[in-house]
């Protein structure tokens, strides 16, 4: 007897469904794993596009520093009087840290002339303090007659350090 109309045998079938099983699961995980890598990359982003136009705000404000003469400076706070761009007179502006599970940076603005005064949390890292220009190389700590060329902001987020200085730039009378 001849065989030519035979289907296909019982082992055949499974062994066409297992690679059928294991291609689906490969693509399966390849889909979730690049989904995932797309969420991971567009997180990063929103929070490097965050902490930019903090220290975009930072910087202004610094750059904005009226005087030497009411400037507060150490590593967990910094307290100066400053122009803002929408205000037509200066404000006093604090940068305080905190420490909690994370470091918490604050911002406290207040109007020199009404007292009012708001404080609201800029930043979260697992280390935050802030660093001085003077003579040449950035320090933690200001002694009381030095004035700095120049503040920075240093970040610790999950294990990078980030390090964003601000150079003052104005006049120095005799002071």
């Amino acid at each position: 007897m001849n065989k030519k109309n035979r289907g296909f045998t019982l082992v055949e079938i499974l062994i066409s469904i297992l690679l059928i099983s294991i291609s689906f699961i490969l693509i399966q995980r390849t889909f979730f794993t690049l989904q995932r890598n797309i969420l991971t990359a567009q997180q990063k982003m929103k929070n490097s596009e965050i902490l930019f136009k903090f220290f975009t705000f930072l910087n202004s404000e610094i750059t904005g520093i009226c005087d030497l003469k009411n400037i507060k400076l150490n590593k967990e706070e910094i307290v100066f009087t400053t122009n803002l761009q929408d205000f037509l007179h200066p404000v006093e502006v604090t940068y305080k840290v905190e420490h909690q599970q994370y470091d918490l940076l604050l911002r406290k603005q207040k109007d020199i002339f009404t007292n009012y005064e708001f404080t609201i949390p800029v930043l979260s890292a697992e280390n935050i303090g802030f660093l001085f220009f003077i003579n040449g190389e950035w320090k933690y700590k200001v002694e009381t007659d030095e004035k700095p060329d120049g503040i920075g902001l240093e970040i610790y987020i999950r294990g990078e350090r980030i390090f964003y200085p601000v150079y003052l730039i104005f006049e120095r009378k005799n002071e």
